[in-house]
Protein backbone atom coordinates (compact mmCIF):
# COMPACT_ATOMS: atom_id res chain seq x y z
CA UNK A 1 0.00 0.00 0.00
CA UNK A 2 2.87 2.38 0.82
CA UNK A 3 4.43 1.78 -2.60
CA UNK A 4 1.08 2.48 -4.27
CA UNK A 5 0.72 5.76 -2.35
CA UNK A 6 4.31 6.72 -3.17
CA UNK A 7 3.78 5.94 -6.87
CA UNK A 8 0.56 7.95 -6.90
CA UNK A 9 2.39 10.89 -5.35
CA UNK A 10 5.12 10.74 -8.00
CA UNK A 11 2.53 10.63 -10.78
CA UNK A 12 0.77 13.69 -9.32
CA UNK A 13 4.03 15.56 -8.89
CA UNK A 14 5.09 14.82 -12.47
CA UNK A 15 1.68 15.88 -13.77
CA UNK A 16 1.87 19.16 -11.89
CA UNK A 17 5.37 19.95 -13.04
CA UNK A 18 4.83 19.05 -16.70
CA UNK A 19 1.37 20.42 -17.38
CA UNK A 20 2.41 24.06 -17.43
CA UNK A 21 0.25 24.69 -14.38
CA UNK A 22 1.42 27.28 -11.93
CA UNK A 23 0.72 26.19 -8.40
CA UNK A 24 0.31 28.71 -5.62
CA UNK A 25 3.18 28.81 -3.10
CA UNK A 26 0.97 27.06 -0.54
CA UNK A 27 -0.09 24.38 -3.01
CA UNK A 28 3.58 23.80 -3.77
CA UNK A 29 4.30 23.24 -0.05
CA UNK A 30 1.26 20.92 0.12
CA UNK A 31 2.53 18.79 -2.75
CA UNK A 32 6.24 18.83 -1.89
CA UNK A 33 5.60 18.00 1.77
CA UNK A 34 3.57 14.96 0.77
CA UNK A 35 0.26 16.13 2.21
CA UNK A 36 -1.59 14.91 -0.89
CA UNK A 37 -0.53 11.32 -0.18
CA UNK A 38 -2.88 11.18 2.79
CA UNK A 39 -5.31 14.04 2.19
CA UNK A 40 -5.68 13.77 -1.58
CA UNK A 41 -4.73 16.12 -4.38
CA UNK A 42 -8.05 17.93 -4.04
CA UNK A 43 -8.00 17.87 -0.22
CA UNK A 44 -10.96 15.47 -0.27
CA UNK A 45 -9.24 12.89 1.94
CA UNK A 46 -8.23 9.28 1.35
CA UNK A 47 -8.39 6.03 3.26
CA UNK A 48 -5.35 7.13 5.25
CA UNK A 49 -6.14 10.80 5.93
CA UNK A 50 -9.22 12.99 6.46
CA UNK A 51 -10.63 15.59 4.11
CA UNK A 52 -9.28 19.10 4.53
CA UNK A 53 -12.03 20.75 2.51
CA UNK A 54 -13.89 22.23 5.47
CA UNK A 55 -11.06 23.48 7.64
CA UNK A 56 -12.47 26.98 8.08
CA UNK A 57 -15.37 25.50 10.05
CA UNK A 58 -13.03 24.57 12.90
CA UNK A 59 -9.74 26.37 12.37
CA UNK A 60 -8.33 29.85 12.37
CA UNK A 61 -4.87 30.51 10.97
CA UNK A 62 -3.16 30.72 14.36
CA UNK A 63 -4.67 27.40 15.47
CA UNK A 64 -3.73 25.73 12.21
CA UNK A 65 -0.15 27.00 12.44
CA UNK A 66 0.19 25.56 15.95
CA UNK A 67 -1.23 22.24 14.81
CA UNK A 68 1.04 22.03 11.76
CA UNK A 69 4.07 22.72 13.95
CA UNK A 70 3.27 19.93 16.41
CA UNK A 71 0.27 17.82 15.39
CA UNK A 72 0.51 15.20 18.13
CA UNK A 73 0.91 17.72 20.93
CA UNK A 74 -2.03 19.75 19.62
CA UNK A 75 -4.17 16.62 19.16
CA UNK A 76 -3.66 15.59 22.79
CA UNK A 77 -5.46 18.78 23.85
CA UNK A 78 -8.37 18.43 21.41
CA UNK A 79 -11.06 15.74 21.65
CA UNK A 80 -12.39 16.44 18.15
CA UNK A 81 -8.95 15.76 16.66
CA UNK A 82 -8.59 12.61 18.74
CA UNK A 83 -11.90 11.29 17.34
CA UNK A 84 -10.81 12.08 13.79
CA UNK A 85 -7.39 10.47 14.29
CA UNK A 86 -9.00 7.30 15.65
CA UNK A 87 -10.61 6.71 12.23
CA UNK A 88 -7.25 6.50 10.42
CA UNK A 89 -4.36 4.04 10.77
CA UNK A 90 -1.61 6.52 9.96
CA UNK A 91 -0.94 9.31 12.47
CA UNK A 92 -0.42 12.86 11.25
CA UNK A 93 3.36 13.25 11.02
CA UNK A 94 5.26 16.28 12.23
CA UNK A 95 6.91 17.84 9.19
CA UNK A 96 10.13 19.79 9.30
CA UNK A 97 9.39 23.07 7.63
CA UNK A 98 10.22 26.67 8.34
CA UNK A 99 7.60 29.10 9.62
CA UNK A 100 7.30 30.75 6.21
CA UNK A 101 6.44 27.47 4.49
CA UNK A 102 4.05 26.55 7.29
CA UNK A 103 2.33 29.91 6.84
CA UNK A 104 1.99 29.42 3.08
CA UNK A 105 0.54 25.96 3.68
CA UNK A 106 -1.96 27.24 6.25
CA UNK A 107 -3.04 30.06 3.91
CA UNK A 108 -3.54 27.61 1.06
CA UNK A 109 -5.54 25.16 3.17
CA UNK A 110 -7.82 27.87 4.52
CA UNK A 111 -8.27 29.46 1.06
CA UNK A 112 -9.34 26.10 -0.37
CA UNK A 113 -11.74 25.41 2.46
CA UNK A 114 -15.48 25.61 1.88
Amino acid sequence: FVNLARNWFVVCLVALTTCGCTASPGRKVYIESGCARCHGGGLSGTQIGPSLQDLRQNWGKDQLLKFLKSPNRYKKQNERLQRIAARFRVPMPAFSMDDSSRGRLADYLLEQSK
